[in-house]
């Protein structure tokens, strides 16, 4: 009738309690750029190698910063 082919709708209240998929990118980027400092792009990072001391000396010392405190910035947190 209205030559709609679908429509999806994203629930995400129920993930990680903060009732927001904001959550997520902040989280995804951080993720990309820590594989990309470690020179593992595309690999899994445990977190025994993240809070390894070679991890640690690769990525020096890092500080982040959100343009919200909300859920996005509870995300980089």
């Amino acid at each position: 009738m209205f030559g709609v082919g679908g429509i999806w709708i994203n629930d995400e209240a129920e993930r990680l309690e903060l009732n927001s998929f904001k959550v997520l990118g902040g989280s995804f980027a951080l993720y990309k750029f820590f594989q990309k400092k470690l020179g593992i792009e595309g690999q899994p990072i445990t977190f025994d190698y993240l809070v390894s001391n070679e991890a640690k000396e690769k990525l020096g010392e890092i500080t982040f910063a959100s343009a919200t405190d909300g859920n996005h910035g509870r995300g980089i947190a």
